[in-house]
């Protein structure tokens, strides 16, 4: 341990150095290191869109597998910053950064669910202003998306509910026309029907008439439909509704940059203390002259008859170590 200690106090300028120079080395790189911001919105979903019902998963699940999706296989990025005024000045200021903004946009977008109807959309980047214009953007443009498949989805569906509901005027005329024959053939009147006195314990007739509401129910159901449809598809896509909205408007949270400072300048003087640390270390195991009279005495066993001091012949100007006469037992022989 004396000669650890030894060198410490010999280049302790020069061991003081990196634990000085590299944390303030960190502290400016990370105060001169641009900010980074992230935007989030809550979107609350009110039905699963189109296409995407899968049942184990909730509807802010299938809403954000919705967004992913749109954001993993748009053919233009146009929509979403289209028309975002940070994004144009960002354009004409710097050219670099705004095609590498362009080209990092989608990457920089989380969409996760949060519970059973409200979802996430986020966006991180170093400038809060595109950031928030991103966020609103994604929004806008998931919306019109939104309408627009909602619209054709009714135009598609109209050919489909309208054989369905054929199909079940058709098996509704032949249900009408099966109660009707019975009812002809056993003496029943119209207003049999609606008399439940002894008439429904005929297991025939009370099938048949059973059969017949089902039908006329399914069928009231089918036109129902193909109304909603018809009605739906009338409208313009932009009044058509989205499958969500928004819940808590895009706000900015500026990351904690006082934390990211401590932690560079802990690890710099952490990575200051190894360098300062490995020195002291290497050089004292490098170092195989014998510096004290008990190491003589343990390494060579045999007695020290003179010391020559180390630090007084560096003092005496080059002019030859000075000796100066042992002290102990062995001075006096």
């Amino acid at each position: 341990m004396r000669r650890y200690a030894e060198v410490l106090f010999r280049y302790w300028p020069l061991l003081l150095l990196p634990l000085i120079v590299l944390p303030v080395g960190a502290f400016v790189l990370m105060r001169h290191a641009p900010k980074t911001v992230v935007v989030t919105a809550d979107l609350w979903a009110t039905q699963n869109p189109a296409g995407y019902n899968n049942q184990y998963s909730s509807q802010a699940g299938n809403e954000s597998a919705y967004i992913n999706e749109y954001l993993q296989s748009p053919s233009d990025i146009g929509p979403i910053i289209g028309g975002s005024a940070a994004f144009a000045q960002l354009l004409r200021t710097s050219p670099a950064q705004a095609a590498n903004a362009e080209q990092t946009l989608l990457q920089s977008f989380s969409v996760y669910p949060k519970g059973q109807y409200l979802l996430n959309v986020s966006f991180t980047g170093q400038d809060e202003a595109f950031a928030q214009d991103a966020v609103n953007g994604l929004i806008a443009a998931v919306q019109t998306q939104q309408k627009t498949d909602t619209s054709s989805q009714a135009q598609t569906g109209i050919a489909t509910a309208q054989a369905q509901k054929d199909a079940a005027q058709r098996q509704l005329a032949q249900s009408r026309n099966a109660l009707q024959d019975y009812m002809d053939q056993h003496g029943y009147q119209s207003n049999d029907l609606n008399n439940t006195s002894g008439l429904e314990l005929n297991t025939t007739f009370a099938g048949l008439k059973q059969q017949f509401q089902n039908d006329q129910t399914a069928y009231l159901t089918d036109e129902q439909t193909l109304s909603n449809l018809r009605t739906q598809a009338a409208l313009p896509a932009s009044q058509q509704q989205a499958t969500f909205y928004v819940k808590d408007q895009a706000t900015p949270i500026v990351t904690s940059s006082r934390k990211k400072i401590l932690i560079a300048m802990l690890e710099a003087l952490a990575v200051a203390l190894f360098l300062s640390g490995s020195f002291v270390v290497l050089n004292t195991l490098l170092d195989r002259s014998l510096r004290y009279p008990d190491e003589v005495t343990q390494v060579l066993d045999l007695p020290v008859l003179a010391v020559v001091p180390y630090r007084a012949a560096s003092r005496s100007g080059g002019r030859g170590p000075a000796v100066a006469a042992p002290r102990g037992r062995l001075a006096d022989v």
